[in-house]
């Protein structure tokens, strides 16, 4: 319908339906690489979104930018085949290869289709069997405990130990609409404003995806020495001064264009930054704050509200950017640094360790209600286990609780 449509109206239409499917699998792909990868593999699998996210904005950068001096029909339509392209490709994959999420077997009843899917995850060798057997026991616990303590209804989003976890995710979510990544996406826009040429600005942008697609590489190292809480503080923390600076720079006089490269070169070190920290931690805390049968609701929950934290932003960002309106221009960076800077105190006291633990694990810790800064040296009951280690915990935890 985008491709041929001939009003704005019909453009508009199309580009809403398109919305859909796009809104389903932004929750629905954090909540399976989660549940069909082992612990070990949690950080790539779930921060593996936000590379998907750049190679889609690189692919468009590079068609506009092939597209950059061309008029006529196909100037801007061009782009549109290539989304169909890419959605038949993930039907054909996902259709042949993709397995059965096994926690969903679990909790259907269907424990054997649950095991068949398992061993094809697991790797194969003399340790296969055990890998099979400890996951479909750790799956099959967690499922039964959570069935007994809640129906798995909507309204259990907001009760008890959920609403907790509910708001949790939501927040780390909403972090990432709050910390200037609209900004990055109309950075093209910004880097033309600011006195560059239309081609400098593309190249800038293409160069801005590259950088953050090795930044999300780099996190996942990052996170497994380090652990996911201080990799989300550490990015918010560099975030902060970077989105001063280019505050400051958007008052300081300046008749070159020495100030358009500053403010667009510090830009695309915020990118890196955000694509280092912010966005793939996120993504890999996402799917394991809320428990396994809440998971696809707290998700989609959060999800509705990061999108109307980015409608906010793209309401207001081009009255901001636009030389004819507000015209802050760098001085955006000003807001962004507020934003910023609550997002990084509400962290600090708010958002947990996961690294450690398992799914039942973290049910335990939550239903303790253990303080945010104790989850990462807390211990839990014999019970349950820590994710990558055949040990139990068997030390008591002295519990911190918080309101």
């Amino acid at each position: 319908m985008s491709i041929f449509a001939n009003t704005l109206s019909l453009l508009s239409f199309g580009q809403f339906l398109l919305g859909i499917p796009f809104g389903m699998f932004q929750s629905l792909s954090l909540a399976y690489a989660n549940e069909i990868s082992p612990s070990a593999l949690h950080t790539a699998a779930a921060s593996n979104v936000n590379i998907d996210w750049l190679l889609g904005q690189l692919l468009s950068s590079a068609v506009m930018l092939l597209q950059e001096a061309k008029t006529g029909y196909w100037a801007w339509r061009s782009a549109f085949p290539l989304v169909l392209i890419f959605a038949i490709t993930l039907l054909v994959f996902i259709s042949a290869l993709a397995p059965e999420s096994p926690v969903w077997l679990v909790r259907k009843g269907e424990v054997e289709k649950a095991k068949e899917v398992l061993s094809k995850l697991c790797v194969n060798g003399l340790e296969r069997d055990s890998c099979v057997t400890e996951r479909l026991r750790d799956i099959s616990q967690t499922v039964e405990e959570e069935s007994r303590s809640s129906t798995g209804g909507w309204r259990q989003v907001f009760c008890g130990v959920n609403r907790r976890r509910t708001l949790l995710t939501c927040g780390t979510w909403g972090i990432q609409g709050l910390v200037g990544t609209a900004l990055l996406g109309m950075s093209a826009y910004y880097f033309k404003n600011a006195g560059l040429d239309v081609h400098q600005s593309l190249f800038l942008t293409l160069g801005r995806h590259n950088l953050g697609i090795f930044g999300t590489i780099g996190s996942w190292f990052l996170m497994g020495k380090f652990g996911r809480r201080t990799v989300l503080l550490s990015g918010l923390g560099v975030a902060c001064p970077l989105q001063v600076t280019i505050g400051g720079l958007g008052i300081a006089p300046s008749t070159d264009s020495s100030l358009s490269w500053a403010v667009s070169i510090l830009l695309i070190c915020f990118s890196l930054v955000y694509n280092v920290s912010i966005a793939p931690v996120g993504y890999a805390i996402l799917p394991e704050l809320p428990s396994n049968q809440m998971r696809q609701k707290t998700l989609s929950t959060a999800r509705v509200v990061y999108l109307l934290l980015n409608l906010v932003n793209y309401v207001l960002l081009p009255y901001m950017l636009n030389p004819d309106a507000w015209d802050c221009a760098a001085k955006t960076g000003f807001f962004y640094f507020g934003t910023s800077a609550v997002c990084l105190a509400w962290a600090y006291f708010y958002i947990p360790e996961t690294k450690p633990w398992t799914t039942s694990a973290m049910n335990w810790l939550f239903e303790h209600k253990t303080k945010a800064r104790s989850f990462a040296k807390a211990h839990v009951p014999s019970d349950y286990y820590q994710a990558g280690s055949k040990e139990l915990v068997e030390t008591p935890m002295s519990v911190n609780h918080s309101v």
